[in-house]
């Protein structure tokens, strides 16, 4: 899995993956200076340096926001961050406390269902 957004948002994806689905993160890209440096997160600043991570850890799922989902392939995609274009958003969706975090799980699980079922063809 790879995840791409502000360094709290991707932090926020990262720890709540980990702990309720021991995820994998492969690569996580942020969009500002992490608070403090970590091997963990990168800075990324260029549409060329997201793809070059997708393309090198080859992901099941992509968090982030249109510029990565127009480059995950046949990856399962979940919106993160805006940009996001595409769908409607009359509202913000929550992503803090105990409903956002099961907005978010919600969103990661169908997101790997359907990219599932495209797969088999069901």
């Amino acid at each position: 899995m790879t995840i791409f957004s502000t360094c709290s948002y991707s932090g926020f994806a990262a720890n709540t993956l980990k702990q309720y689905l021991d995820a994998d993160i492969a690569y996580c890209g942020s969009r500002n200076e992490p608070r403090k440096p970590s091997a963990k997160v990168i800075k990324v600043t260029s549409l060329a340096s997201i793809q070059s991570a997708i393309r090198e850890h080859a992901p099941d799922l992509v968090l982030g926001s249109t510029f990565e989902r127009s480059i995950a392939g046949d990856a399962a995609f979940v919106a993160l961050t805006p940009p996001v274009r595409g769908e409607f958003r009359l509202s913000s969706k929550p992503l803090a406390g105990t409903e956002g975090e099961l907005s978010f799980m919600e969103d990661v699980l169908n997101a790997c269902m359907d990219r599932q079922q495209r797969k088999t063809g069901k």
